[in-house]
């Protein structure tokens, strides 16, 4: 029997710059949370998991190791296409229907660190783990179409990130330069650089909002291309023809007053839609002195934010959303205290919750048919657990080490899904 948890959420909606509530309607919703999760001891020990000791399939590329020699019909992951980069300088695509590595690309430039896929999802920009180059890589024909690097001569220029406009045309670099000198290195100030994709060329370096150096940033545009929001609280957001202020969202103020401590990532899930924001969030009752996990939902676009506060707040723990976006898949990556969590996102709740042997290192992602999880990162191999009891089903070992997120994508190569 799959473990469950009593009690539901209470949904906490917003619109642009409006309030709903006040803290007395909060706090009394927040009261109807259960105060304490299941004891997951009455779990112990874990589920079944990976054996220890998994060979290595040599350069055969991939094999499979599976209880009872289940293959991939036991436990049915879908019909996409897998992709993540690895250290052999390449990204391998993996078949999720027969499990399979059907095809590699190549990178020039070496391994992949960091992928930003566009807003057509038909083109991965990749940064390579020096951070000195960009190649761009169409998904559909599994090709390298193109590649930039801002390094020349002594001066190495590392791009530590960058964002994408939806029309591929334009890209916006967060950079720093290293200038090799005959007896030291010369270290140059972060820049805010615009740069022509289709010209390859550094269009001008923008001047940072309110004049104030980020040695980090996050930017995101809008789905017409019209703004950029550079992400902080508040959001600030800009023309994207000259880079002006043209409005500020303060999305904490939202939630109304009472609730403290309240900060959102905007994290990206695949399976959401273009434009949603989905993740857990952390905030503090000033009333009870109690911190409470919740879900927030967020558009950029509409300047919305839902929030579902769903029970005591629960450390370390990963959030992926399932295709269908009704169901959503927890990992705690607490060492010694691993555990699978499955939330309903149209209930406001949370559905289940069980201790299962994970990893010290991982990452987790659902399946294109919403089946499967995928456990995965720190290493050559995916383990493949069922979504509905946590049952371990099996685990595919590559000849590689993987290096970024993985991605699911149609056949087709381009768009999301909209199941």
């Amino acid at each position: 029997m799959r473990p469950q948890i009593p009690g539901g959420g209470t949904a906490l909606r917003r619109g642009v710059r409006t309030r709903v509530a006040g803290m007395a309607a909060i706090a009394a919703a927040l009261l109807l949370l259960p105060f304490a999760a299941p004891g997951l001891e009455a779990q112990s020990p874990p589920l079944e998991g990976p054996p220890s000791g998994l060979p290595s399939p040599g350069d055969g590329v991939r094999s499979i190791v599976a209880p009872e020699g289940a293959g991939p019909e036991q436990g049915y992951a879908g019909d996409h296409l897998m992709y993540f980069g690895t250290y052999r300088n390449a990204f391998y695509v993996l078949d999720e229907a027969t499990e399979e590595v059907v095809d590699t690309i190549e990178l020039e430039s070496g391994i992949p660190r960091s992928i930003f896929p566009n807003a057509r999802r038909d083109r991965f920009y990749v940064i390579d783990v020096s951070y000195e180059n960009v190649e761009v890589v169409d998904i559909a024909t599994h090709q390298v179409v193109d590649r930039f690097t801002l390094s020349q001569g002594n001066e190495t220029v590392r791009i530590w990130n960058m964002a994408v406009s939806p029309d591929d045309d334009t890209a916006l670099l967060l950079v720093r330069r290293y200038r090799r000198l005959l007896d030291r290195f010369e270290v140059g100030p972060m820049e805010f650089l615009q740069y022509d994709l289709n010209r390859g060329e550094v269009v001008r370096e923008l001047p940072w909002p309110d004049g104030r150096e980020r040695q980090n940033m996050d930017l995101r545009f809008s789905a017409d291309g019209r703004w950029i929001y550079f992400m902080g609280d508040p959001i600030r957001v800009l023309d994207a023809r000259d880079l002006s202020e043209v409005d500020r969202w303060a999305y904490a103020d939202e939630i109304g007053s009472g609730l403290e401590n309240f900060s959102f990532g905007f994290p990206e899930n695949i399976w959401d839609e273009p434009g949603t924001y989905r993740g857990l969030v952390r905030v503090t009752d000033a009333v009870q002195g109690a911190d409470f996990l919740g879900v927030a939902r967020a558009s950029l676009d509409d300047r919305t934010l839902e929030l579902t506060a769903l029970g005591p707040w629960v450390p370390r723990l990963r959030f992926a959303v399932g295709p269908d976006r009704r169901k959503a898949y927890g990992v705690k990556d607490e060492v010694g205290d691993y555990q699978f969590w499955t939330f309903d996102l149209e209930a406001g709740r949370v559905e289940a919750s069980a201790p299962f042997r994970g990893r010290s290192r991982m990452l987790h992602e659902v399946s294109s048919s919403g089946r499967v999880l995928y456990i995965y990162n720190a290493g050559n191999t995916i383990d493949l657990y069922d979504a509905g009891d946590y049952r371990y089903l099996r685990t595919i070992i590559m000849d590689a080490d993987t290096t970024t997120r993985l991605f699911i994508f149609p056949r087709s190569g381009a768009g999301r899904s909209e199941e």
